[in-house]
This record gives C-alpha cells, structure tokens and sequence, in this order.
C-alpha cells in the first residue's frame, strides 16, 4: 500500500474519474458515497445540464449555454460556462468524443 496517498488525495482522484465519467454518459446514473455519506450523485436520464449541477452547482449549471455546429463529417454539441464563473484554466476544460453506435 506504499503507493496510495493520504485518503484525502485519493478521494480526490476518484472524484475526478466520477466526474468525467457522469459529463461524459449522462445517461447513466453515477452516485459516489464516502464514509456513509452520499458526496455525488447524478439521475441518468441524460440531462447534460443536471450533471453539470451536480458537479459544479446549480448556479453555474444554469449559467451554461448551449452550443452547436455542424458540417458535413461532423457535428458537435455541448454546454460551454463563462471562465469568470467556474475555475479558468485548461485543466478544467473537458472534451469528449462519442462515436454513434451501429
């Protein structure tokens, strides 16, 4: 166990993977408990919006705004929040490819 840090850094870790895994399936339900206590939790219902607040809030999650392209390969859609209301930085930027399933 010499590889594990203080529980505090690990839970940290963990969140983190929760986190990225719920924005990028928000159809399923994910919930996170530690030490009896229930620290995350999102519906599943695929509601992009409601995992953005169960991560970062509700104000930030209303905060959000749409967004959406096409061209002929590709199209691309998601919430986008001002840097100024959440953490600015690059660490925080989350993007994810889904290909459709045949």
């Amino acid at each position: 166990m010499k590889y594990l840090k203080t529980i505090h850094t690990e839970l940290g870790k963990v969140t983190d993977v929760i986190n990225r895994m719920a924005l990028s399936y928000p159809h399923i339900a994910f919930k996170l408990n530690h030490d009896g206590k229930n620290m995350f939790q999102t519906n599943g219902r695929g509601e992009l919006r409601q995992v953005l607040s169960a991560i970062y809030g509700l104000q930030t999650a209303k905060a959000a705004f749409p967004f959406a392209g096409s061209s002929l390969d590709f199209h691309v859609e998601g919430l986008a929040v001002h840097p100024q209301l959440t953490r600015a930085g690059r660490r925080y930027v989350y993007i994810f490819y889904q290909r459709p399933l045949y």
